[in-house]
């Protein structure tokens, strides 16, 4: 038989248990807006990558989880057109270099 101070008890435990998936999911959201420089990290961001499977696990199709997928594919587009046009700049000197 469950007593009142057992149901008490396990309510608090939930309760608790929520309120820091709460924070934490919080805490994960401003240091994504406020440090992305801590995420930066190409070619492979591992830190980002990291987050994105403990979110996927944890938090799964959460506001968070859209969150640091959409950072992850705005970092590897950044990357990708920051490495294209430090190519095409390449181009550009090799191909002044051999017509000058």
């Amino acid at each position: 038989m469950v007593t009142k101070e057992k149901k008490r008890i396990n309510f608090k435990f939930v309760n608790n248990s929520f309120q820091h998936c709460k924070t934490l999911r919080q805490a994960l959201h401003v240091w994504l807006d406020q440090y992305p420089e801590d995420f930066r990290e190409p070619p492979n961001f591992p830190c980002l990558s990291q987050l994105e499977d403990f979110v996927q696990r944890t938090m799964p199709n959460s506001e968070l989880d859209v969150k640091v997928k959409l950072s992850f594919d705005l970092h590897s587009k950044f990357h990708f057109f920051e490495m294209m046009h430090q190519e095409n700049l390449i181009s550009k000197s090799v191909a002044n270099f051999v017509s000058g």
